[in-house]
């Protein structure tokens, strides 16, 4: 769009808001209009006109108000992008146009309200000093994994003595109707149950425990508000239930059978402690690796107060509700409420800062990460994994969310490697 038929004036909210002001002359809107009653011209028929051969006159009279429509659908978004491009703004989310104006000479003006990424300049984020740690492994942490890793490759043993704690039961069960008669529809069977999990509703299990293979009793559950499924919340429901299996948990011994049983790399039960304790301690130098990070990114956040989009705060805050609510931690009373929001609020400023501190760095630092990166990452990855390698491939194929993720946190390594300014690696204590 040609400057001379054009003015744009641009005003700065808070919250990263611009209100832009466009005028458009009549001359620019008198060009389009041209274009439309042209195109009017070519494609409409009227009685004793074939299409085509209506005088423009006659379309211009006829269709006044159709074209005018025409003519601000066309130049309207088009003066908005040129205000946008010339102005050099970053919108995010969608614009509002407002207080369009068009007088009888067709000289047309509006507003747009929208949202616009922060302007961020800072030079001091490189060699941003934080707290170093040293890894140090606590007393029974490597007892700590066998003792899980045992109940990981736990065998169960099927037994005809009443269930108790611990135990895996499989049974059949199904709902009753008003009248007690079964809901042979809904019916349950095989279903396995370790006893003690918290897998299932503790009313249930109450009554599971201490029955025999074969025996079959009813339960009636008054599922709460918080119960799930939605359906069934706030009502109460009658079960019968029979137990066809009780499996007794039988944890095996640690010696060299069990390793080789749970990797046969490893041979002896020292090879496996040894395997135990390198790996927490890689765990543990990426735990505190990643903290420095963060200590990084909030000591840039408060040298360099900067104000981000409502909209996006909002959008943040509303994906984790959804989280905590699909996860069923959504906080009961006022008092517990508005101090998850305050939490929410919190949390969605500092992370969404933290995602614009980052790219301003990738950008003046031309970072970039190329494709063979990723690929050697993700063939990197396969290595000792127990996950087939043509899994995690098709998990991370190229241009899918999971193969852009991970080539933003390689690019996120670079940024963190000029914030921390090449720290030495952490010793271990």
């Amino acid at each position: 769009m040609d400057e001379d038929n054009i003015k744009i004036d641009v005003a700065e909210e808070k919250d990263c808001r611009r209100i832009i002001s466009i005028e458009i002359q009549k001359e620019r809107y008198q060009e389009e209009r041209k274009k439309i009653l042209a195109d009017f011209v070519k494609e409409t028929a009227l009685p004793g006109f074939r299409r085509g051969k209506v005088p423009p006159q006659m379309i211009a009279g006829r269709f006044a108000d159709e074209i005018h429509s025409e003519v601000l659908k066309s130049i309207i978004p088009a003066a908005y992008s040129h205000a946008v491009i010339s102005k050099e703004l970053q919108p995010i989310g969608e614009p509002v146009f407002k207080d369009v104006v068009a007088d009888e000479d067709r000289h047309v003006s509006f507003n747009v309200e929208l949202e616009v990424a922060p302007e961020i300049n800072i030079d001091n984020y490189k060699g941003i000093e934080v707290k170093n740690q040293k890894v140090k492994l606590e007393d029974g942490e490597i007892e700590t994994v066998l003792e899980n890793l045992r109940e990981r490759y736990a065998d169960y043993e099927k037994v005809e003595r009443a269930c108790a704690e611990g135990d895996i039961v499989v049974i059949d069960y199904t709902p009753l109707d008003k009248n007690g008669e079964e809901e042979k529809d809904k019916r349950v069977e095989n279903y396995p149950i370790q006893l003690g999990a918290g897998t299932i509703l503790s009313d249930f299990e109450k009554e599971l425990i201490g029955c025999k293979p074969g025996e079959t009793k009813e339960v009636e559950i008054d599922y709460t508000e918080k119960d799930k499924p939605k359906e069934l919340s706030g009502r109460k429901i009658k079960y019968r239930f029979n137990i066809k299996e009780v499996k007794e948990k039988h944890l095996l011994e640690l010696d060299d059978d069990f390793v080789s049983k749970m990797d046969p790399q490893l041979k002896t039960l020292d090879d496996l402690k040894k395997d135990i304790k390198k790996r927490l301690i890689e765990q543990k130098h990426k735990e505190i690796e990643s903290k420095r990070q963060e200590e990084a990114i909030d000591k840039l956040i408060d040298k360099n107060p900067f104000e981000i989009p409502l909209s996006m705060i909002e959008r943040y805050k509303e994906s984790m509700r959804e989280e905590a609510k699909a996860m069923g931690g959504l906080p009961e009373g006022e008092d517990a409420k508005k101090e998850q929001e305050e939490i929410l609020d919190k949390v969605s400023r500092r992370n969404i800062k933290r995602y614009f501190l980052i790219d301003h760095i990738i950008r003046k630092e031309e970072l970039s990460v190329e494709d063979d990166s990723v690929d050697k990452e993700i063939e990197f990855m396969t290595e000792g994994s127990s996950r087939p390698v043509e899994e995690i491939k098709t998990f991370y194929k190229k241009g899918s969310e999971q193969y852009n993720n991970l080539k933003r946190s390689l690019l996120e390594k670079q940024v963190f490697e000029i914030i921390l300014g090449g720290n030495k690696n952490l010793k271990e204590s």
